[in-house]
């Protein structure tokens, strides 16, 4: 391996409205590096919280990658957890598979498969395979600009009873559509956003919107200050579950 990177998260605030989806926003996890060969990058987070809430969190990421000439691939897993007062109130992991060949400096090709749950959300199991392609609009040295288009097949089954108005088990066939942008504003300090819209296809006002949006600012050589705010929409959420999530993070990272 030429290349391995371990992330761990110090967590300084943790503040959530609601638990956000284990939907995945792979731009943030897409390598900046052009080596030829193996990378990988682990990330570690907690919290704890005491006083009028106690509340405890923890959280893993992982991923690996392989470049080559032609393509590039990588797989991310994902999991977390959290205890409220004692009790479990978040519970979700998710594995990623992705496929992206090298045709040419504009449009790439890309083919991607995922399992994941999430107890917050009522999900049991939920897995997905699609196909698109990633256009580079713009690029200079200290930004970038990039759209993706494709297609995805969903099957999911839900923590639900018998007489929900939402199905219990079901499959679709959404778009998934993102736009995603990075930017340096000066030395040492970068911001990068990026908003997914996945309708389903055949009826658009069954859609999801996600938008992650991250500010990193780069303290020593291995040290960082990073401020995320996440926030995650579902127009058809099942029963009991609310439409809207968000999480917002600040806290140090570290890479060696």
């Amino acid at each position: 391996m030429k290349k391995l990177k371990i992330n761990i998260f110090l967590i300084l605030v943790f503040i959530i409205s609601s638990n956000v989806s284990a939907q995945i926003n792979i731009e943030k996890f897409r390598s900046k590096s052009d080596k030829l060969g193996f990378s990988g990058t682990i990330k570690l987070n907690f919290t704890m919280l005491t006083g009028n809430k106690e509340v405890k969190l923890f959280g893993l990421e992982g991923r690996t990658d392989y470049q080559a000439k032609n393509y590039y691939t990588f797989l991310v897993a994902k999991g977390g957890y959290g205890w409220q007062g004692g009790k479990q109130f978040s519970n979700e992991a998710l594995l990623h598979l992705r496929y992206v060949l090298k045709t040419s400096t504009i449009i790439n090709p890309e083919v991607f498969a995922q399992i994941d749950y999430n107890k917050a959300r009522l999900l049991l199991f939920r897995s997905l395979e699609g196909v698109g392609l990633r256009f580079i609009a713009s690029q200079s040295k200290r930004s970038a600009l990039n759209i993706g288009v494709s297609v995805m097949y969903e099957h999911e089954k839900l923590d639900l009873p018998s007489n929900s108005i939402h199905p219990k088990d079901y499959s679709n066939i959404r778009l998934s559509n993102y736009l995603s942008y990075f930017l340096i504003l000066k030395k040492g300090v970068n911001i990068a956003s990026v908003v997914y819209y996945q309708p389903k296809i055949n009826y658009f006002a069954d859609a999801r919107l996600l938008s992650e949006n991250s500010l990193l600012v780069n303290l020593t050589g291995h040290m960082g200050l990073a401020v995320e705010f996440n926030l995650r929409f579902d127009s058809k959420p099942p029963d009991n579950v609310n439409a809207l999530d968000t999480k917002t993070k600040v806290g140090f990272s570290y890479s060696f």
